[in-house]
């Protein structure tokens, strides 16, 4: 499994070709041509090459906030197959975030959607509820992602701030890094006991450890005692039981909005009010 250490809602943007034209000719060139320039941070060229997509200011005021990021897609991978005027494209990309943040590169692999209308190809976005519940999964699907919030940027209004976005990326990255420990000794999650150290070398970020709402460097997530050491076959609902959470002593803190980060021991996330926190297992 290879390593996850970026935000998704956080995926463009460094300096790359902005000037170049926009090529949907065909549906490999559509893709590439939507990454390069998301890359650049030209967010209403990139809805030519997404369905039902159209320049706003709305879109150009997130395309700033993507810019800050200074983060790079990058497609290693992409085999196209067409059938009529639809198509289905297998990418595997890379996201990169030149931030010392960041702490390195997330890579994913994903099924997108083409159509052929008036003679060019676009991607086809996801339903915008579909995408938000897309983003707290463990698999990422960047490009899908992206084209959904270019296709209806007003979901990220509905959705978490910013700042909210990254405490949830630094969730799943510790429970995707839990899990990975975990494949490497004998299925079992780590110790709550120096957990931190223990699952460094899965994260290598120290910065991963802290809420970036928090004003100060103390570590803010909290692996679940309860499952400490803990077989993964013995968790009978994983994707209700909490993994790592946002707080300490089993009670999670609301930093965002009345809302928490919450990671569950099948590597998903998700942000919740105290509301929902109260159904959750926190027992194997």
């Amino acid at each position: 499994m290879r390593r996850a250490l970026m935000v998704l809602g956080i995926l463009a943007v460094a300096a790359c070709a902005s000037g170049q034209e926009v090529d949907r000719g065909t549906p490999e060139s559509t893709i590439r041509s939507f990454v390069a320039t998301v890359n650049s941070g030209d967010f209403s060229k990139a809805t030519a090459c997404v369905e039902n997509a159209r320049p706003s200011k709305l879109l150009d005021t997130l395309a700033k906030s993507f810019v800050e990021a200074k983060a790079r897609l990058t497609i290693s991978t992409l085999t196209v197959t067409i059938n009529g005027t639809s198509a289905s494209a297998m990418v595997k990309t890379t996201a990169t975030e030149s931030k010392p943040s960041s702490g390195g590169a997330m890579e994913s692999s994903e099924t997108l959607s083409l159509r052929l209308t008036a003679g060019v190809w676009r991607i086809v976005p996801f339903p915008a509820s579909e995408a938000r519940a897309r983003m707290g999964s463990s698999k990422p699907e960047f490009i899908g992602f992206l084209a959904t919030i270019v296709a209806s940027p007003e979901i990220l209004g509905q959705g978490p701030a910013p700042v909210s976005v990254s405490c949830l990326s630094n969730v799943k990255q510790l429970c995707l890094a839990c899990l990975m420990y975990a494949q490497d000794n004998s299925e079992r999650y780590p110790k709550a006991d120096g957990w931190t150290k223990t699952i460094m070398p899965y994260v290598k970020n120290s910065a991963v450890f802290v809420c970036p709402e928090r004003k100060t460097d103390r570590q803010g997530y909290t692996l679940n005692a309860a499952l400490s050491g803990v077989p993964i076959a013995r968790i009978s609902k994983p994707a209700l039981t909490v993994l790592v959470y946002e707080g300490a002593d089993g009670k999670p803190v609301f930093l965002h909005g009345g809302k928490t980060a919450i990671g569950f021991a099948d590597g998903h996330c998700a942000m919740m009010t105290p509301a929902q926190t109260r159904g959750l297992r926190w027992k194997p």
